[in-house]
């Protein structure tokens, strides 16, 4: 799925679902299903998406994460994880595309590069990299981090075959290289 195919669905699902109480609609999951498909484990995440619709409703009397903006990070973070499905990352997704909080999501393409350059120790957990990329990159650089990061490690800095001669931060001595795996 391309990007486009992500941002095509996402506009989709909003234009059937908004507003976002639309998912609490008795057949909202099998419509959710069907919309999502081309982007993979339809069967898992419609069910997510609309379990965590139910929780807002139930506990914010309303499909919304508006409440959490007067949350700190920790505070709202915890929330959002205690959500159906929701870990770490997605978190910190939320907290940073849709709360605009200074935090550092790490996906596989994070994770990667991170290890590859340096930032982290190289043989740390997928797990443990989530504290310690945080905790290495400064807030106010976080977003553009987090952005440039899944987009080296999507264009060039591939899992299995790496493109070091194209890479900017192996030109600027900045990387280690694909032996960190």
């Amino acid at each position: 799925m391309t990007q486009y195919g992500a941002v095509e669905t996402f506009r989709r699902v909003k234009a059937e679902f908004r507003p976002w109480r639309r998912l609490l609609e008795p057949d909202a999951e099998e419509r959710l299903k069907a919309l999502i498909a081309p982007l993979g484990l339809s069967n898992q995440k419609a069910p997510r998406v609309v379990a965590v619709a139910r929780r807002l409703q139930e506990d914010f009397s309303a499909v919304t994460l508006a409440p959490l903006r007067r949350m700190s990070d920790d505070a709202a973070e915890s929330y959002l994880r205690s959500l159906p499905g929701v870990g770490v990352k997605v978190a910190r997704c939320v907290l940073m595309y849709s709360l605009g909080r200074d935090v550092c999501p790490v996906d596989t393409h994070v994770y990667r590069v991170a290890r590859r350059t340096g930032l982290v120790e190289g043989d740390i957990s997928y797990l443990q990299a989530h504290e310690a990329v945080q905790d290495a990159v400064p807030p106010e650089l976080r977003y553009e981090v987090h952005v440039a990061f899944v987009q080296l490690g999507r264009d060039i800095c591939g899992a299995r075959r790496p493109d070091c001669g194209r890479c900017p931060l192996a030109q600027a001595g900045l990387c280690e290289g694909h032996r960190t795996r």
